[in-house]
């Protein structure tokens, strides 16, 4: 029996949202889609996702760094991958105050619930808790 791995796609380009829909579902996940903080807060009164995919610059200024906070709130141990066109070092540096992961970090010992078969599917788990989608 095929275990439902369920993963939220945090973005606000419709465009794009749905390109990672449809490649995510190619992979196996049963994909949820929000594009603001609040629809992710109704989605989560229902629903708890193991896996996010989060834009860093959401609609209205909305940051997606606030939605990492929300998402780790509501479940810890969720693999989070942030995307992002806007990098800076304070955007860098705020992020890893939350627990993401520096780029190139190497998976080292925690597993978690699927994570080794995550890992086979091309889903590596860093030791802070943050996932790299390679």
């Amino acid at each position: 029996m095929e275990v439902e791995r369920l993963l939220l796609i945090v973005e606000d380009d419709a465009a794009f949202a749905r390109t990672l829909h449809r490649s995510f579902e190619r992979r196996g996940y049963t994909v949820l889609v929000a594009s603001t903080l609040e629809e992710v807060a109704k989605l989560l009164e229902t629903q708890t996702p193991e896996y996010a995919v989060v834009d860093l610059k959401l609609a209205a200024g909305a940051s997606g760094l606030a939605c990492v906070q929300k998402l780790h709130a509501h479940d810890p141990g969720m693999l989070i991958v942030v995307l992002t066109g806007y990098a800076s070092i304070a955007t860098a540096v705020e992020a890893i105050k939350l627990g993401m992961p520096l780029p190139g970090e190497a998976f080292k010992h925690r597993r978690h619930r699927s994570s080794v078969r995550s890992r086979r599917r091309g889903c590596r788990r860093h030791a802070n808790g943050a996932a790299h989608v390679d």
